[in-house]
């Protein structure tokens, strides 16, 4: 089978060298790379071009959205398994790819699979507590019949570093067009109720973590409230804040057993974020739109 992966950009000068250097020694060939690049004002497009077996599109920054944008990409990919990494998000390791594809190839019925998710070096140790939490150290596979029981989790795969079967993309019509945010999870929705299986890989990892500050956390959860409330059809029914409680005790309880105490207290200020952004995001109908742009981590978005 053909494997293409999809990389969206925007002055990714920094990764591309470690990037691709990984991607090139893969134990499964990738047949192609498409860099899909929103207007970098860096030397990203010069950096793929000069890549064997990299194919480069440029579209205007203004014109990038979460789903049209892949789904743009993904139309001019030849795979019959197509992969998505964002830029900063590293294989850890030359199996990375043949780990992601592996359930794909093995079971008809699984239309996407996401990978593991390990914390930087640089990262803070809450981020790292976080990517734990959200990226287990076991493997998983599921279906419609146990969305009930995970709640919000059913749906939780991110394009980070996924890989979709064609085939079942196409059936259920790609990702959805001009999506505020979590295209993965929207889409993730979508195959569950076609009757398709999802899964988790958990030796398909590659590095990625933020350290965003607290504004830009909550921004980025004003963002998710917002999109989970766009899809009801999807999300209403699924369990968020007992999931987020959760979340917020595991990491608490690893900081302060570590003794990282300073940090406990800006985690607090963190999740605080979180919860209000998300809080916030859920109620954007109420807020006046020029509210919600401000609050919003997609600006242009708002003004479409």
């Amino acid at each position: 089978m053909n494997v293409s992966l999809i990389i969206p950009t925007c002055n990714a000068e920094p990764y591309l060298d470690s990037l691709f250097s990984v991607l090139e020694a893969q134990t499964m060939p990738i047949n192609e790379i498409i860099v899909i690049d929103s207007s970098s004002n860096d030397n990203t497009v010069v950096m793929a071009k000069k890549r064997k077996n990299v194919k480069t599109m440029e579209i205007n920054r203004a014109e990038f959205n979460h789903g049209t944008t892949r789904h743009k990409a993904f139309l001019e990919s030849i795979g019959d398994i197509v992969c998505f990494l964002t830029q900063d998000a590293l294989p850890a390791n030359e199996s990375y790819i043949e780990n992601l594809t592996k359930p794909i190839l093995e079971d008809s019925k699984i239309a996407m699979a996401g990978g593991r998710q390990v914390a930087r070096k640089n990262a803070r140790n809450s981020e790292k507590f976080v990517r734990l939490f959200n990226y287990p150290e076991t493997s998983k596979i599921w279906g419609k019949e146990d969305v009930s029981e995970l709640g919000i989790k059913a749906f939780f795969l991110s394009d980070s570093c996924s890989a979709y079967s064609r085939s079942a993309y196409m059936s259920v019509g790609g990702f959805e067009k001009n999506i505020l945010t979590n295209e993965d999870m929207e889409i993730a929705a979508r195959f569950l109720d076609g009757g398709y299986k999802l899964a988790y890989q958990a030796d398909a990892e590659v590095y990625h973590s933020h350290n965003y500050t607290l504004l830009e956390q909550f921004r980025r959860n004003f963002d998710v409230g917002a999109f989970l409330s766009m899809y009801p059809e999807h999300f209403s029914k699924a369990k968020t804040k007992n999931e987020g409680m959760k979340m917020a005790k595991k990491v608490f309880g690893k900081l302060l057993r570590g003794k990282h105490f300073f940090e406990a207290v800006y985690c607090g200020a963190d999740f605080s974020s979180r919860f209000i952004g998300n809080f916030m995001g859920s109620r954007y109908k109420r807020l006046p739109q020029a509210w919600a742009k401000r609050m919003s981590g997609q600006k242009a978005w708002w003004e479409g």
